[in-house]
């Protein structure tokens, strides 16, 4: 009954198709809604039956929070309401409120907006995990993956398909406490790190939620899109910043919603214990940040030289060394950070890029003028740092 209601009366726009998105800039900004399809009418009875209330206050919390309401504010608008009846409220306020001030409506108004950003964002993350459906004892059971060849269907029939294999798929049914926990971690790291993210085939892509002022109500909840390609190999899977193209460890592979072999496509089911993982990896990755510094990770805004993470400090005192050396024997002395600086950030495409040709640089240097040199062990170790500092690949035990 219901979710009757919500489709009866909730706005179109949240008709789209999140799948089917197709992303091509490094970040784009975006009504997050659009490419969703529609999870929220998933996602709503998983929230009220299984989310904890402080999980549900939690997404109340960050949807007044992101509009600058006052705690007061919050608190009133509650008093006569739980967390799961008032998140219902916030839905449906208008259906039977014809009272409201202008004013009250508009700001439920965009509460009701950013609450069902924040739905179709924690539903896209649960859904697109594949976890399996109920199954019933009086169906037979599968003891094998089902293999399917490129289905020639609509959306709509292969939603269908993909339901009809996972009521027979061999999984485990989730236990009520495993969902709630599930919900709770995809809640709690918003609340934390303000951001949901979507498991796709070959990407991930990082949801931040934005308000801006300046918009009309329908239009004023937007969303931050960053994509993270995904490197699924057996050696060293990581994921591919596209913004700054470093490359970030995950410490094992991820089971994607799909895997191909060839011509045939495997649907894939993840189990509880298997999104714990995944979620602890794809959160350490989507949450690191390169340490500022004038050499691996410069800001364009601040020209301070001695502004260096402790790697390019230790390289820094090696090339002092060196440097030394080959003055000693005749060489030129180099100013080092006019020397790396000469390429700037400008001149590259991303941070990936920067790294990889101001290694090129310092290595040619240090062959240059390894001749100088009579001690290899320094010139061995001075060329190690070197790639360690300029390293595009970041592995899962530095995150």
């Amino acid at each position: 009954m219901v979710l009757n209601i919500f489709r009866r009366f909730l706005p179109k726009y949240l008709h789209g198709n999140f799948v089917s998105a197709n992303i091509h800039t490094m970040l784009e900004i975006e009504d997050i809604n659009k490419y969703t399809d529609p999870y929220l009418y998933k996602i709503f009875p998983l929230i009220i039956k299984y989310a904890k209330d402080d999980d549900v206050e939690k997404i109340i919390f960050e949807c007044f929070d992101l509009l600058s309401c006052d705690m007061e504010l919050m608190c009133r608008y509650m008093a006569n309401y739980s967390c799961k009846e008032f998140l219902v409220h916030l839905l449906l306020f208008d259906i039977w409120d014809y009272k409201l001030t202008p004013k009250k409506h508009q700001i439920l108004s965009l509460l009701r907006e950013v609450l069902i950003t924040h739905l179709n964002s924690i539903g896209a993350c649960y859904c697109n995990y594949y976890f399996p459906a109920e199954i019933d004892d009086n169906e037979p059971k599968i003891k094998q993956p089902i293999n399917l060849k490129p289905p020639q269907k609509s959306p709509k029939e292969l939603k269908d398909l993909i339901f009809s294999i996972n009521k027979v798929y061999n999984a485990d049914n989730l236990k009520d406490f495993e969902i709630t926990n599930i919900l709770h971690e995809i809640i709690y790291n918003y609340s934390k790190n303000h951001f949901y993210y979507v498991l796709r085939d070959e990407c991930i892509w990082k949801i931040e939620i934005r308000y801006n002022v300046e918009y009309k109500v329908e239009k004023a909840i937007i969303g931050e899109i960053s994509q993270y390609n995904l490197i699924n190999r057996d050696r060293e899977p990581c994921l591919i910043d596209v913004k700054t193209g470093l490359e970030i460890g995950i410490g094992r592979q991820i089971k994607t919603p799909f895997i191909k072999n060839g011509n045939t496509i495997m649907l894939q089911i993840n189990t509880y214990d298997s999104f714990l993982g995944t979620n602890e990896r794809i959160i350490k990755a989507l949450t690191f940040k390169p340490v500022q510094c004038h050499w691996c990770n410069p800001d364009t805004s601040i020209t301070n030289e001695k502004v260096k993470c402790e790697r390019c400090r230790i390289l820094l005192n090696e090339l002092n060394d060196f440097n030394s050396n080959i003055y000693k024997k005749g060489a030129q002395k180099s100013d080092l950070n006019k020397y790396v600086t000469s390429i700037g950030i400008n001149e590259v495409a991303n941070l990936s890029e920067l790294r990889k040709r101001r290694k090129e640089l310092l290595i040619s240097f240090v062959n240059e003028n390894k001749k100088y040199i009579d001690d290899k062990e320094l010139i061995e170790t001075v060329k190690s740092s070197i790639k360690d500092s300029f390293s595009s690949h970041i592995a899962y035990s530095q995150l």
